[in-house]
């Protein structure tokens, strides 16, 4: 079985995050669940704040998890139970080159 390992804090401007990916060898970028502004934040391993991205055009309804694929597309569930009428994701290019 494999150990988990605590390796730091989020930032303080995460209050609830509800999903997480493993961006690179040194971050990771996560969002706040529902009712937030549409940012995802960029965070190291240290739990410091790297960068925010504002996804313009886009509100965070609900959003409830977050991946990317191999071509650098992350993708962004807005599929909470709030309102059973609303779904969406949002495919969302990240052109940034982040520093370690």
């Amino acid at each position: 079985a494999q150990k988990i390992q605590k390796i730091a804090r989020l930032p303080e401007i995460v209050t609830e995050s509800s999903g997480l990916i493993f961006y690179n060898d040194s971050l990771f970028i996560t969002h706040n669940d529902s009712g937030d502004k549409p940012v995802l934040y960029v965070v190291n391993f240290k739990g410091k704040l790297v960068h925010q991205v504002v996804i313009n055009n886009a509100d965070n309804m609900d959003w409830e998890d977050i991946t990317k694929d191999d071509k650098g597309n992350i993708y962004i569930a807005d599929i909470g139970n709030e309102n059973p009428q609303y779904f969406s994701i949002i495919t969302f290019h990240y052109l940034r080159n982040l520093a370690k």
